[in-house]
């Protein structure tokens, strides 16, 4: 359901039922906007110099839109309300010590080039642990959608896992903020 913005009252007119509820509506829609933060359920392996799209077939821990469906395209999250949303993306790549970049991609739509949230470098620590946090702002039509794709390579030449770890990722939310129109 779209946010609706209450019907602007005159000075001294007389508010009526029609009007409060419209405000009802308004305050219990901004009080549970669409949001979802699903995560995946095991490893996933991520093979050398090609872009994988991450699956996310593990929980769910909140879903207020139905914008995710662990068994169909459990790689997407939905838009069924338009507006503007921020959406994150947090995973770990298992430890190794000759990666030479770890990267991450939120795209709308499936298309590698849609990027909106473009060019996730992973930052590697002194023990080879690769993490990458991305977050931006995007604004969405109802019935977009948003996947996460990672890229590694490594001096080996093998496939590396994206790690699981029990209620920490790799997660992917997206939450509504706002209508997105001007003023």
């Amino acid at each position: 359901m779209p946010y609706n913005s209450p019907a602007t009252q005159s000075t001294g007119a007389v508010a009526t039922a029609a009007w409060a509820n419209s405000v009802k509506a308004a305050l219990d829609f901004l009080a549970n906007p669409p949001a979802c933060r699903v995560s995946r359920g095991s490893v996933q392996s991520i093979p050398h110099t090609t872009a994988t799209t991450l699956i996310f077939d593990g929980t769910e821990s909140f879903d207020t839109d139905s914008m995710h469906s662990p068994a169909t395209n459990p790689e997407r999250i939905t838009f069924n309300t338009a507006g503007l949303y921020l959406v994150t993306l947090q995973f770990q790549m298992e430890t190794a010590n000759d990666y030479d970049f770890v990267d991450a991609h939120v795209c709308r739509n499936a298309v590698l080039t849609g990027e909106i949230i473009p060019g996730g470098y992973a930052s590697i620590d002194a023990n080879g642990l690769p993490v990458v946090n991305l977050s931006g702002t995007y604004k969405f039509a109802a019935g977009d959608y948003i996947t996460a794709y990672v890229y590694q390579r490594n001096t080996t030449s093998v496939a590396r896992n994206v790690r699981y770890l029990a209620d920490h990722g790799p997660i992917f939310t997206a939450t509504w903020i706002g209508t997105g129109n001007a003023s």
